[in-house]
């Protein structure tokens, strides 16, 4: 049977390549280059997928349900802190390259990948297992069922597209 959790599980593939992607950027950034916007606009659809789909997704739908479990609410209340971190840093990527200021964005790149990395291990290991482990399963059913709704603008087929330009930019198809 797969898991309950598979959804998000495909999106933390697409999120893993994504912060490999961010420190590439970073690299380019810190050595003074530039991206081009078709980069830029794939780069940002990806940021805004992880940030208003895929963690929103987490909090609405599997947070709630895994807050009644003994021991559990600490570690949603710090996956949601690193939600919000990663918000955060997104907007410093964001504004940095606006402004030009190429040190600023490579280290926001950095730190964004740094902390996607730490955290998607982390949680698949702590919370995602938690789930898979103790929700009932009439639970875990619900969850798959309302992950498997994308809201608007959450295509996970147009996050793979905005991938794939920007590992063509990077030169890695």
């Amino acid at each position: 049977m797969p898991s309950a959790l598979s959804r998000l599980l495909e999106e933390h593939q697409v999120i893993r390549r994504l912060s490999s992607a961010l420190e590439w950027l970073s690299i380019r950034f810190g050595s003074g280059s530039g991206v081009d916007e078709d980069f830029l606009r794939s780069l940002y659809s990806l940021l805004d997928f992880v940030s208003l789909c895929h963690h929103e997704r987490e909090e609405e739908v599997l947070f709630p349900a895994l807050s009644g479990l003994e021991g559990v609410p600490d570690l949603v209340n710090d996956a949601i802190s690193d939600h919000r971190e990663f918000s955060q840093l997104t907007q410093r990527l964001k504004d940095s390259i606006e402004a030009g200021d190429l040190t600023s964005a490579s280290d926001a790149a950095a730190a964004a990948s740094s902390l996607l990395k730490r955290h998607i291990e982390w949680e698949e290991a702590g919370l995602f297992a938690t789930a898979e482990a103790s929700l009932p399963s009439d639970v875990k059913e619900s969850i798959s069922k309302r992950l498997s709704e994308a809201g608007e603008g959450c295509s996970l087929d147009q996050a793979v597209r905005d991938l794939e330009i920007i590992y063509q930019a990077m030169g890695g198809g």
